[in-house]
């Protein structure tokens, strides 16, 4: 299978989880990326999770047409460039963390794309990776990513599907 390079060789790794409901309030009022990145290399940390997409299905990045920036991000705020820029002056790798498997924007905006249930009825914010989902929106979002920041790699969580979807696709 070979090897990954730098990941294989890569012990200290941390993830942090920062899923955050559209109505989350006060969202990274006092957000410090150096700070932050400070604090993960004191512990000796070799590579970290930055948040681009979460289970909410909100970006915590500005950046590209392919993304819903949470609602109550400061303005201005970039958490994945400032938290990669940080990471990599310290020699920390950046592993950008992408949830497939909800999205609050998504179920408002495109409801056909959400799982239904077999009586028909949508499963939250639950989407279906058969709908247009993958090649209208996830696909070009994940391209838009790495090509506009610099992660040294991707993280793609709640690509499972753990319960039947019923929908049209």
């Amino acid at each position: 299978y070979g090897t990954m390079g730098w990941y294989d060789d890569t012990y200290r790794k941390l993830f942090f989880d920062f899923h955050s409901h559209s109505t989350t309030i006060g969202l990274a009022s006092n957000f410090d990326a150096e700070g932050w990145a400070e604090r993960v290399a004191a512990v000796g940390a070799q590579a970290v999770s930055v948040f681009a997409k979460c289970g909410m299905g909100w970006s915590f990045y500005r950046r590209g047409q392919y993304r819903y920036v949470h609602p109550n991000l400061p303005d201005g705020l970039d958490m994945v460039e400032d938290q990669v820029n940080a990471l990599h002056r310290r020699n920390i790798k950046a592993l950008g963390y992408y949830h497939t498997f909800n999205s609050e924007p998504i179920a408002s905006k495109h409801p056909d794309w959400i799982r239904k249930d077999r009586n028909n009825e949508p499963m939250g914010t639950e989407i279906c990776m058969l709908s247009p989902l993958s090649e209208e929106w996830m696909l070009p979002q994940i391209k838009e990513l790495v090509q506009l920041y610099e992660l040294d790699a991707l993280f793609f969580d709640g690509t499972y599907g753990h319960r039947p979807c019923y929908c049209e696709y």
